[in-house]
C-alpha cells in the first residue's frame, strides 16, 4: 500500500513539475515575441 502511495506522489509531483516547465516555456515564448529587434541584437 505504501508503494501505490509512493508511486501516486511521485506521478503527481512529476505533473506538477511538468506543468510548471511548460507556463515558463508560454512566458518565455510570449516575452521573446515582444522584444524589438534593436533588444534582440543587443543580446549578441
Amino acid at each position: 500500500m505504501a508503494y501505490k502511495k509512493t508511486v501516486s506522489t511521485s506521478f503527481h509531483k512529476y505533473q506538477s513539475d511538468d506543468y510548471r516547465c511548460e507556463e515558463l516555456i508560454r512566458i518565455i515564448e510570449h516575452s521573446v515575441e515582444k522584444l524589438t529587434l534593436q533588444e534582440l541584437e543587443a543580446s549578441r
